[in-house]
């Protein structure tokens, strides 16, 4: 520490600068037992460092001595008084300067002489110092462990019990009192600051209460202050606590960059619901809010919400003064409840005075800042999206699940046709179904409107809506309650299965009634084998099927199936049975009955009755005993596929064993499944391989399985030999070119012949050679023994003898310049010729027969 008294002045100023305040720890500690107040010293059991009677003393303490009163013999001794320090002891050899042991026992003590005489009582405790930091000044709220923005002004607060006249009462230094130090460690663990009473002077008691326990370090700058986490620790000065050594423990607060701005949790709401913006500033700390752009008529509203009350909004709502939290963070609903659906932009401006009652219009707020000290964020106010879901047809006398989702609102209401059906209907995460009973409606199309959060005025009874705006709409069309029913097959074996299936709407289940060919036989039981049987099919998304056993003994002949539902009421004509409810014994229905006569008393007690509207759908089937019957078979060559086929009333899916029984050897055996390509009909089929097999007469069975067989008689010729065709070969012959010599110019014909010495067709390609050089190829295609003639044609220019080559043929042809006849002598006038005459006719028949001669070559 810096003792330069002539100093203290100068460092005092720059400290302050800096909002470092030295802190001063003071606390009159009370006598236990009253003094007699007799001026300024004797208000206090400790002045100027002398102990005095029922004087506070603490465990650590250093450099003591009791004043006159309690001096009377050395050495002295402290003794526990019974309940609080009981039996410790403490021995002071030197009454004049003596320490309290670090470990000693809090409570009050008797001071007694060497002679064990009690002169007086004392009391030790433990020291002890808190510590707190605050956002500052004028906050009570803790920070410790939070993050602060750079420049948020601290208050350090340090909480001793001890304090008042703890100085030595040994050195120079009488009559200061106890200081204390704050260590502030930054992000790397160094030491930034310690604050010490030094650094303003020495301060006496009489300038702070002598209650003084708490003492706050006001408005500590940190501007200057680097980002990370900072600990700080409130300490003992041992050189003006008497060698007290303690401390605070360490508390830790992050500082962060300076954030100042606004920003949306979501930047898209739903018409009805709240903005939530987020504002982030300094700690507690007053910010102005504007809404921009609004309509009057249709505006967006602050929300009593969050850091924004009542008294802080203004200008109808679209103003507000926002103060942020401990944390620098402040959070802002804003109502759009009947607000225009469209952005919305709202702004945030610092530094502007006059709150929190004074609001001012956004463009002025414009006006008085700079772009650095506003921030902005937009948010678009959607209208609610809605859909429904709904089957398209509907069966009258069905609830209909009519599902609804929404993107925003807490409820809706369901309009069909104009009538208010449901209504407050709760959104539960934007989902809500309800059922609606159309047992009362009629046949049509009815129009489904769904409208979020709006209230329908109170009536009695069902609500007629005309006006309004849907949020969705659906159709869904109503259709009387139907049944269809068929039979895959019209045959059915015993022991076999069958099978009804068919539609059904308005119901989830169908009833049936089998009927034998006999009738219900006189004083025997329900069931098939007396003729009679009833039962339900279950309906799956309108669909039924069902098999049913037709077990081994049953009357064979027609049997007739019935499959009822009950109408659009839900109930049968007889006592108001529904669909899977039906017995023999609600259609009054006894044994001795014939077919007809049992289908009659059934059609009258529900088809027939008057305004009835039961459904029922009447087939008949024949049950015969099982048979596998072979087609006759054609007689095959060994190695030719055998192929065996055959009918059957077995139903669809049964296997059935094709072998020979009887015959030159085993053929292989074939499984074959029967199908039913026709209601009246099953066939099946199967081939057998013969490759290898000996020729033949063989007994070929097919077998069902249980017993059911037929056999038929094939003959398995000797194979026949097979020809294998030769394959196609090609010749060429007969090369042929015209003419042979030809002026430049003129056209040469090639010919050759093809001809395919093979017995199968084939394709051949003839090439044409000029001069060993390839001038065109040709693809002749030919059947076995075909022969076809091939033509090229080719013209030359140049004078020359031109070899030709067509598939190792060759010839050639000559281009030639043409030969010029010599010019034809005038004939002398008429007489007798002379010799000269003669010799010249003779020289002209010779040139003749020349070039005769060399035309003919």
């Amino acid at each position: 520490m810096n003792k330069n008294k002539a100093n203290v002045g100068s460092k005092a100023k720059a400290m302050i600068g800096l909002a470092m305040v030295a802190i001063m720890v003071g606390s009159l500690l009370g006598a236990v037992v009253p003094m007699q107040a007799q001026g300024p010293q004797e208000d206090h059991a400790r002045y100027g460092g002398v102990i005095g009677e029922g004087a506070v003393l603490f465990a650590g303490e250093e450099g003591l001595r009791f004043d006159d009163c309690l001096l009377d013999l050395q050495p002295v001794r402290l003794v526990g008084a019974a309940g609080d320090a009981e039996d410790d002891i403490i021995d002071i050899a030197n009454a004049s300067n003596f320490h309290i042991p670090v470990g000693a026992d809090a409570g009050r003590y008797y001071v007694q002489n060497a002679a064990g005489v009690t002169i007086g009582n004392i009391t030790i405790d433990t020291p002890e110092v808190a510590g707190n930091i605050f956002l500052g000044p004028g906050t009570i709220d803790s920070i410790i462990g939070e993050t602060v923005p750079a420049g948020t002004p601290l208050t350090i607060r340090a909480e001793p019990n001890f304090g008042g006249f703890l100085t030595r009462a040994v050195d120079e230094k009488k009559g200061w009192w106890g200081t204390i130090e704050v260590d502030i460690r930054d992000p790397d663990g160094i030491q930034k600051h310690v604050i010490t009473s030094d650094l303003v002077g020495d301060i006496h008691l009489a300038h702070i209460d002598a209650d003084a326990t708490i003492i706050d370090l006001l408005d500590i700058n940190t501007t200057d202050w680097a980002t990370g986490t900072y600990r700080i620790r409130i300490e003992s000065n041992r050189g003006t606590c008497n060698a007290l050594d303690v401390r605070s423990a360490w508390m830790e607060i992050t500082i962060v960059p300076e954030v100042f701005g606004i920003e949306a949790v979501e930047e898209e709401v739903i018409a009805g619901e709240d903005m939530i913006l987020r504002v982030r500033g300094l700690p507690r700390t007053w910010y102005y809010l504007t809404v921009t752009p609004v309509i009057a008529e249709r505006p967006v509203i602050l929300g009593d919400v969050g850091h924004v009350d009542a008294d802080h909004i203004g200008l109808g709502g679209l103003a507000a003064w926002v103060r942020t939290g401990g944390g620098g963070v402040a959070d802002i609903r804003i109502s759009t409840e009947g607000a225009d659906e469209r952005t919305y932009t709202i702004y945030l401006f610092r530094g502007l005075q006059g709150y929190p009652t004074t609001f001012i219009p956004h463009d002025e707020a414009i006006d008085k800042t700079e772009p650095g000290d506003r921030d902005s964020v937009d948010v678009e106010v959607v209208d609610i999206e809605a859909t429904i879901d709904v089957p398209r047809v509907a069966v009258i006398g069905e609830d209909v699940t009519i599902k609804v989702t929404a993107t925003g609102g807490d409820t809706v209401d369901i309009i069909i046709d104009d009538r208010l059906q449901f209504e407050d209907e709760d959104l539960v995460d934007g989902e809500v179904e309800v059922e609606w009973d159309t047992g009362r409606e009629m046949v049509g199309t009815y129009l489904i409107e769904v409208v979020v959060d709006k209230v329908f005025p109170e009536t009695e009874g069902e609500i007629v809506v005309t006006q309004f705006d849907p949020d969705a709409t659906a159709s869904i069309r109503l259709v009387e309650p139907g049944l269809t029913a068929e039979q895959p097959r019209n045959i059915v074996a015993e022991g076999d299965d069958y099978t009804l299936e068919g539609t059904a709407t308005g119901v989830t289940d169908v009833d049936y009634i089998l009927i034998g060919p006999r009738g219900w036989r006189t004083e025997t039981g329900v069931g098939l084998l007396n003729g009679i049987s009833i039962g339900s099919i279950s309906v799956t998304n309108n669909t039924f099927s069902e098999d049913i056993k037709m077990t081994d003994g049953l009357d064979t002949g027609r049997w007739i199936a019935l499959v009822l539902t009950p109408g659009r009421d839900g109930e049968y004509e007889t006592r108001g049975q529904g669909a899977g409810e039906l017995t023999l014994g609600h259609l009054g229905i006894t044994a001795g009955a014939t077919q007809d006569q049992l289908v009659s008393k059934i059609t009258d007690r529900t088809v027939n009755v008057p305004g009835g509207d039961d459904l029922l759908v009447a087939l008949t089937f024949m049950v015969e005993s099982a048979r596998v019957e072979l087609d006759e078979i054609a007689a095959v060559a060994v190695g030719d596929p055998l192929n065996v086929s055959g009918t059957t009333n077995r139903e669809p899916g049964t296997l059935i064993t094709i072998s020979s029984i009887v015959g030159p050897m085993d053929l292989p055996i074939e499984m074959a499944t029967v199908e039913w390509p026709t209601p009246d009909e099953g066939v099946f089929s199967a081939t057998i391989d013969t490759t290898g097999m000996v020729p033949g007469m063989y007994t070929i069975e097919a077998d069902d399985g249980d017993g059911n067989i037929d056999t038929v008689v094939v003959e398995l010729l000797p194979e026949v030999p097979v020809v294998v065709p030769d394959p196609a070969e090609f010749t060429v012959a007969n090369l042929v070119i015209r003419p042979a010599e030809v002026e430049p110019g003129e056209t040469v014909t090639i010919r050759a012949t093809v001809t395919n010495i093979g017995d199968e067709e084939g394709t051949h390609t003839l090439t044409l050679t000029i001069d060993g050089r390839e001038i065109e190829t040709r693809d002749v295609t030919l059947a076995g023994d075909a022969t076809e003639t091939v033509t090229f044609t080719v013209t030359k220019d140049v004078e020359a003898t031109y070899s030709v080559e067509v598939d190792g043929l060759t010839d050639n042809f000559v281009v030639a310049a043409p030969v010029e006849e010599p010019p034809v002598e005038e004939p002398p006038v008429p007489g007798v010729p002379g010799f000269g005459a003669v010799l010249a006719i003779a020289g002209l028949l010779a040139v003749a027969y020349l070039v005769l001669r060399r035309k003919r070559r």
